[in-house]
């Protein structure tokens, strides 16, 4: 499953002296030749080991050369002089969930153990045990930032606790997409968010210096899609999550969009499941913050940028640094929609049941009026029969509620929706192909004082 990555058995020496293991076996086998454990093998007094069940036990003393069933199986373990030492037989089981019996040893039932205790009694009072099942139950990824825009020094991992009680997260390890251990002694209190970040100042640049951040992680989540694994700290073996997100999910990558978890009470095993994640607005929303204002003079500071940037192109991918401020897409990155393919695209419409021109335009999700365009910028769309004279045909300021139409008598603006973190619209000519053989159409950008 999500918690363990193998099967294993535990044996228990229940005296305060070493037992030797010596010629002993553990089967799932009534009869026939077993395999032995080899000389000079023992447990501790009062001691525990932990036998994994892989059918591979060429891989050393502590693999079986069996696997277990997970409907039924009677398990054996037989003295070095071939009597029946002991022996369990398990029914139906549940993944992750382990079962043992409810006092280490003893004759009595069984119960079952979310949190499986190899190394300690079962149902053990061991400090920290209490935590560990509060992290297993409580802990959850709820935000990964992955494809930042202005590059990968913004990336962000958050985390909530979805939990009644404190947690104290020290020792909690990320040990696969990245590279992180929780200092000792960091809590998190119920209903509490804390992030991962790739670089610290980068990061504080962006959203300021009051979210809460648990630490700066070694490594960069994959712009490709990776697996994501949290574990428990030591000596619990068991993982919070482990789960993998692709790229392809609700078009987040290059659009400066993260993957916001939908649910928190979502189950462990659909973590890898797109449909469980959605996109938050543009910048995300690490720790519940946003970006502050999404203003040109931010997201020029945010990007290495100043004012006498707007007309450049630095990464040559024919949009200028004010219509990638503009379009909210990545001025360092020409790939996918971080590059033309953002820019409006013509598209054959009809006025009036007539063919005409028009622009399919994908606008940023915002606060303004309206619920999208950048501050500071005008969107206007202009046509031309000759591509010398162009005249205004419609146009959204930052306090236009809406498109507004400056010439033609029908309706010019048809919605589409929002896709990607963008309003999505067809913008079209007042003039019909057919009355106007040619006609031009483009989209200008004008910065306002």
């Amino acid at each position: 499953g999500v918690r363990y990555k193998e099967d294993w058995i535990e044996l228990a020496n229940l005296s305060p002296f070493p037992a030797s293991l010596t010629g002993m076996s553990l089967t799932d086998a009534r009869f026939g030749t077993h395999t032995a454990f080899p000389p000079l093998s023992y447990i501790g007094g009062n001691g525990f080991v932990k036998i994994i069940a892989d059918g591979n036990a060429s891989a050393g003393p502590n693999h079986t050369s069996f696997k277990m069933d997970s409907l039924t199986e009677e398990l054996l373990l037989f003295a070095a002089d071939g009597t029946v030492q002991d022996y369990v037989r398990y029914f139906p089981q549940m993944q992750d969930v382990s079962q043992g019996r409810v006092t280490t040893g003893g004759t009595g039932g069984y119960d079952f153990f979310v949190l499986a205790t190899a190394g300690f009694a079962n149902g053990t009072t061991e400090p920290g045990y209490a935590n560990a099942l509060r992290i297993l139950n409580g802990l959850r990824i709820t935000e990964i930032m992955y494809n930042p825009s202005g590059g990968n020094s913004y990336e962000f991992i958050e985390l909530t606790n979805t939990g009644a009680l404190t947690l104290d997260l020290g020792g909690v390890v990320f040990f696969d997409g990245i590279d992180f251990v929780f200092p000792w002694g960091f809590t998190l209190a119920p209903g509490g968010q804390t992030v991962l970040v790739r670089n610290l100042a980068s990061f504080q640049s962006r959203y300021g210096t009051s979210v809460n951040v648990a630490g700066q992680y070694v490594g960069a989540l994959d712009n490709n899609g990776e697996q994501l694994a949290l574990r428990l700290p030591d000596p619990w073996d068991a993982n919070v999550l482990c789960f993998r997100y692709e790229s392809t999910w609700q078009a987040t990558n290059g659009t400066g969009l993260s993957l916001v978890l939908i649910n928190t009470s979502t189950s462990i095993q659909d973590f890898g499941d797109r449909d469980s994640w959605t996109t938050g607005p543009n910048g995300g929303t690490p720790a519940g913050s946003t970006l502050p204002g999404h203003d040109l003079a931010s997201w020029l500071a945010s990007n290495n940028l100043t004012m006498a940037d707007l007309l450049l192109d630095g990464d040559k991918d024919g949009l200028t640094n004010l219509v990638e401020y503009s379009f909210s897409t990545n001025p360092v990155s020409p790939n996918g929609l971080d590059g033309a393919p953002a820019a409006p695209t013509s598209l054959a419409s009809t006025i009036a049941g007539a063919p005409a021109a028009a622009l399919l335009a994908a606008i940023p999700i915002s606060s303004l009026p309206g619920g999208y365009g950048c501050p500071g910028v005008a969107y206007y769309i202009e046509d031309s029969a000759d591509l010398i004279t162009w005249r205004e045909i419609l146009r959204k300021s930052p306090t236009d509620a809406a498109w507004q139409q400056l010439a033609g008598a029908l309706p010019l603006v048809e919605s589409l929706g929002t896709s990607g973190g963008r309003a999505r619209f067809l913008l079209k000519s007042p003039e019909t192909i057919s009355a106007n053989p040619r006609r031009h159409m483009r989209m200008k950008i004008v910065l306002l004082p």
